[in-house]
């Protein structure tokens, strides 16, 4: 046995459901939303979400380390969501990246 505790199996079984969940929503929302590529980015949610569960379990690594690898992936979906739903990819906010 790998000498886990009650409450580290609790939290490995809890993490590979949350990671099944997280591999269907991306994928869905991915697809409707119409994100170019939907398997990476449910790969590269989910690899990276179950790679902070594995750290937390089995490695003595910060906890804040931790929650940043488990979180990289939906930061960098999130962001790929938004910029694919902008309407006019050339402009700033504030203007004109350029003036032409």
């Amino acid at each position: 046995m790998l000498g886990l505790g009650t409450t580290e199996l609790a939290l490995g079984v809890f993490g590979h459901l949350v990671f099944a969940w997280i591999v269907v929503f991306i994928y869905r929302d991915a697809v409707t939303n119409d994100i170019s590529y939907p398997r990476f980015w449910t790969s590269f949610c989910g690899g990276a979400f179950i790679l902070g569960v594995y750290l937390f379990l089995f490695t003595d690594a910060p906890l804040t380390g931790v929650i940043l690898t488990a979180n990289t992936g939906f930061i960098l979906y999130g962001y790929e969501r938004e910029v694919s739903r902008e309407s006019d990819p050339g402009r700033h906010p504030d203007g004109p990246l350029r003036e032409e």
